[in-house]
């Protein structure tokens, strides 16, 4: 099964599921990136620990995982995009 495109006037859903974007000081990247997507006509909702910076990483377990599945639940989401990746994104699975 194939997700639907996305379309003009759509929205992106943005979490952080790992390191922090503070973290080797990514802030500006994410910036330039919300940007393009808007500029492409998309419209982006960031949850709500984009942000966080808890001992390098985007917040807790918890607050990762909870901004994930809010993103899953939004119906005006169709598209969800994590900040970054790396083996601390693991620990959602068992949420």
């Amino acid at each position: 099964m194939l997700a639907k495109a996305l379309k003009i006037g759509d929205t992106i859903g943005v979490v952080g599921v790992s390191n922090s974007i503070e973290f080797e000081n990514k802030i500006e990247n994410f910036y330039q990136a919300e940007k393009f997507f808007q500029s492409k006509g998309f419209k982006v909702k960031r949850g709500n620990y984009v942000f966080e910076n808890y001992f390098g990483s985007a917040g807790t377990k918890e607050q990762k995982a909870e901004d994930m599945m809010r993103m899953f639940q939004d119906q005006e989401v169709k598209a969800i995009i994590c900040l970054r990746g790396d083996k601390l994104a693991i620990h959602l699975s068992i949420y």
